[in-house]
């Protein structure tokens, strides 16, 4: 029942100490067992108390590797009944396994038991031991009676199970050709948020010698009395051993690279950062551990801006609380560099998201945002909904004159003055006999980055709504003095002024787009806004201060809904309706210097350099290029088949180019323009198909996002793609070579049976990721989609069957785990 402070390991003898006034000598011992160190003459003491030593029988089985002492609400936990031996059990496979993670039960005759993570009330101690073979030990304090082991932890199994007295008399010991990998150097139980008012989680760190690092989260096996399912967990007779289970969460691959001299990864926990409790993982890449409602969230942790070639590795990590940095950390950089910091308050930025998540409530409802990198504004298309005005109302509920038969001809004959309404009088306009009538009411605002105040905000005209929105750089031209006379008839006309301009410089501009909603008896018509955004810097008796602005340079009527812009070599280009124009910027006037046809209706408009990429309500996508020499908008090529597109953005990769379309069925589609010679690819004039894959949700936003490279990498352009989807989710595609494309892409078939976790609504993913062709007979020439949430099923794996899936993908497991990594780093770019 004492507070243990301090464990020491010799040999077979394992020492627990805590602070007290009577005086101890320091143990020293080294790794095959030594003897206690006679305190000199004059040599300080330290104030601490032996607890307990005991000689356990781990001679038996090797010596310690490493040792953790925990303390939490689980470690009560006991069976209470007789099980059934193993041998009398029924078979087990993984999806019984499954069904006892997620529901508690494997048997559908069985009633639901307590909660799997319902806490205990009582506090107690376990004392986790490893040795060098890899079994795991833990000892209840302070009886040292074993209450949980398991000969399989060196193995990284998906479930760490009680294997009773059998693990005690025959542990396996690891292949020679894995010794050096799969020995176990570091070893952590803790629990974390126990503090914080939240439900605590127990982690358990395993540290292998190579650098990686397995995680597995803790919880309590059903005390079933009836034996029941205990067969997925347990071995052989269990009573009054400890109900804690352990399921793997998460593996972390240590860099490539020498083995000794990789810096291996710590776990450091910390109770209050920034009203928070966690634990940090230091390392090549430390990641910081949040559970503040029961889920381990894991998020990147290191410096904002590192310089090129610096490396993010933490070496050391310590809570700091200070007058000046209230309830922060610090942390030392393996480069010497020492950083002091505090966390945002949970108030301001959550952790317990996948990706961290600020909320910011501006009133309304967001509809189109954007980002202006120059300023490091927000530009933001809103809306709300408004009570009509009374002369609105009276309008709308006012009696239409009838022309042609000349009277009222409602309930109360033709005496009622034309135009009036006999169902109401006009002091009723204000009672609450009549029923409300809103109106949407779509601004533009402009938000600073800081305190998210609003810098300006714009109203839209009546029934006028915010479309679309973008940041970019549009050229300013100058109409020229005075134009040249043309050669020839005298009937020819002059060249337009706006021909004859003259490029001046670039300005920062939000560009909006914009669509009257009068209804479908109406012509639809848009606009097309240009505000200039600024920033001015200063200092005063008070400071520094940032000023900046916005404002309307040039607004044009068009003949359609404006329902997508983009910026193209200074110009602009927006989808009106079915056509897809560019315009350009003459002083304050915006003029239209080109046109192509989309089909139907364009929703989205995506460039790169001179290209464009325009993608149709029901007609797929169509690829352009626009020529600045005669100012043309040229056709390339496009996809005949149809398809309902949502958006639509090109996919960089070193001189690879490809388009990435997503459609009304939750289908992710990859089209590639291929040589004219191609069979089936029309001359070279058909974006052909070369993957799909079925994602359940529609995605209406893509965002090209540069991918940070190594400084031994070559210097070639590779882009991201980040999606959002209506539903609220988000992911990324991610681009790859050849090579990476070869190792990754056979080991999506194996993994579908290999069953290495609970998948969502217990769906094959083979199945669910089929692509959903809109019609039957819709072509794939190819399959160069991999699906990224079942390849980090490899994790999942233990240590023989990654071994085993790799040699039959002929590629060693440390090359495949490389190659996740690598997707992890870019995953996590926020």
């Amino acid at each position: 029942g004492e507070a243990v402070r301090f464990s020491a390991i010799g040999g077979t003898s394992i020492a627990l100490v805590n602070n007290e006034d009577e005086a101890f000598d320091e143990s020293v011992m080294d790794e095959y067992g030594g003897s206690m160190k006679k305190t000199e003459p004059g040599e300080s003491k330290s104030r601490i108390r032996l607890l307990t030593v005991f000689e356990s029988d781990l001679a038996t089985h090797g010596f310690v590797s490493a040792t953790s002492i925990y303390r939490g609400d689980m470690a009560k936990a006991r069976f209470s009944g007789n099980f059934l031996p193993a041998s009398s059990q029924q078979p087990v496979d993984d999806y019984d396994l499954d069904d006892l993670l997620v529901f508690g039960s494997a048997r559908k005759d069985t009633a639901r038991p307590e909660e799997i993570c319902a806490p205990a009330n009582e506090i107690a101690y376990i004392f986790a031991v490893t040795t060098r073979e890899g079994a795991l030990f833990m000892y209840d304090i302070p009886s040292f009676e074993v209450i949980f082991s398991s000969g399989r932890a060196f193995l990284g199994p998906r479930l760490l199970f009680d294997e009773g007295e059998s693990s005690r008399s025959t542990v396996e010991a690891p292949p020679e050709s894995d010794a050096r990998g799969e020995k176990i150097s570091g070893l952590k139980l803790i629990a974390i948020g126990a503090s914080s008012g939240h439900p605590s989680v127990t982690l358990l760190a395993l540290t292998l010698q190579n650098g990686d690092m397995i995680l597995y989260k803790a919880f309590l096996a059903p005390d079933d009395k009836n034996g029941g399912h205990q067969g997925l967990i347990n071995k052989g007779n269990v009573k009054g051993r400890s109900r804690i289970r352990f399921f793997k969460i998460k593996s972390i691959w240590a860099s490539s690279g020498d083995t000794e001299q990789l810096l291996a990864p710590k776990v450091v926990p910390f109770e209050n950062i920034g009203q928070r409790a966690g634990l940090l993982i230091t390392g090549d890449e430390p990641q910081a551990v949040f559970s503040g409602h029961g889920h381990p969230r894991f998020h990147p942790f290191g410096r904002a801006n590192t310089a090129a070639g610096e490396s993010d590795t933490i070496a050391s990590f310590a809570h700091f609380h200070n007058i000046k940095c209230i309830h922060g950390f610090i942390s030392v950089f393996a480069s010497g560099t020492i950083m002091i910091g505090v966390l945002p308050p949970p108030s301001v930025v959550s952790y317990e998201t996948p990706w961290p998540t600020r909320k910011v409530n501006v009133g309304q409802h967001v509809n189109r945002i954007c980002y202006n990198a120059p300023t490091k504004t927000i530009g933001a298309l809103v809306s709300q909904r408004v009570p009509i005005s009374r002369k609105e109302k009276k309008e709308l509920w006012e009696k239409p004159k009838d022309d042609e038969e000349g009277g009222g001809g409602g309930p109360g004959g033709g005496n009622e003055d034309e135009g009036s309404s006999p169902f109401f009088n006009e002091d009723e306009l204000d009672g609450d006999r009549m029923p409300p009538v809103f109106n949407e009411k779509h601004e533009v605002r402009l938000y600073r980055p800081d305190t998210w105040e609003i810098v300006k905000q714009v109203s839209l005209k009546p029934l006028e709504a915010g479309i679309a929105v973008k940041s970019m750089a549009v050229d300013v031209y100058k109409m020229s003095s005075a134009p040249q006379q043309t050669q020839g008839r005298n009937d020819e006309g002059a060249p337009s002024l706006f021909a004859s301009s003259v490029k001046l410089r670039p300005k920062n501009m939000l560009v909006v787009g914009t669509g009257y909603l009068k209804g479908e008896d109406c012509n639809t018509r848009g606009r097309l806004l240009m505000f200039e955004i600024s920033k001015q810097e200063g200092y005063t008796e008070g400071g520094a201060f940032k000023a900046y602005q916005m404002q309307l340079i040039a607004e044009k009527e068009l003949k359609g809904a404006v329902s997508a812009v983009a910026s193209l070599q200074g110009y602009v280009v927006a989808g009106v309706g079915p056509k897809v124009e560019v315009y350009k910027l003459v002083e304050d006037e915006i003029v239209c210097c080109s046109f192509s046809f989309a089909h139907l209706f364009c929703v989205s408009i995506a460039t790169m350099k001179h290209y464009v990429l325009a993608a149709d309500m029901f007609k797929s996508v169509s690829f352009m290029y626009w020529r600045d020499r005669n100012k043309s908008l040229n056709f390339l090529a496009r996809d005949y088949e149809p398809l309902a597109v949502y958006a639509s953005e090109f996919l960089v990769h070193g001189e690879d180019v490809s388009i990435i379309a997503s459609d009304d069925n939750g289908n992710l589609s990859l089209f590639n323009l291929v040589e004219p010679s191609t069979p089936d690819s029309r001359g070279g004039s058909r974006l052909m198909v070369y993957g799909g894959l079925h994602l359940g949700s529609r995605i209406n936003s893509l965002l090209r996002v540069g991918i940070p490279l190594p400084p031994s990498a070559p210097p070639a352009p590779q882009h991201a793609l980040f999606f959002a989807t209506v539903d609220g989710g988000f992911g990324a595609v991610i681009p790859v070579d050849a090579a990476s494309f070869r190792r990754l892409g056979p080991a999506a078939p194996r993994l579908v049976g290999a069953a290495t976790g609970a998948r969502y609504t217990g769906v094959n993913p083979r199945e669910y990721r089929s692509f959903r062709a809109q019609t039957e007979g819709h072509q794939m020439f190819g399959k160069r989609l991999i699906d990224g949430q079942l390849l980090e099923e490899f994790e999942g794996l233990d240590g023989a069957k990654r071994r085993e899936m790799a040699r039959q993908m002929q590629v060693s497991p440390e090359e495949f785990s490389r190659q996740l990594k690598h997707l992890h780093r870019v995953l996590m770019r926020f």
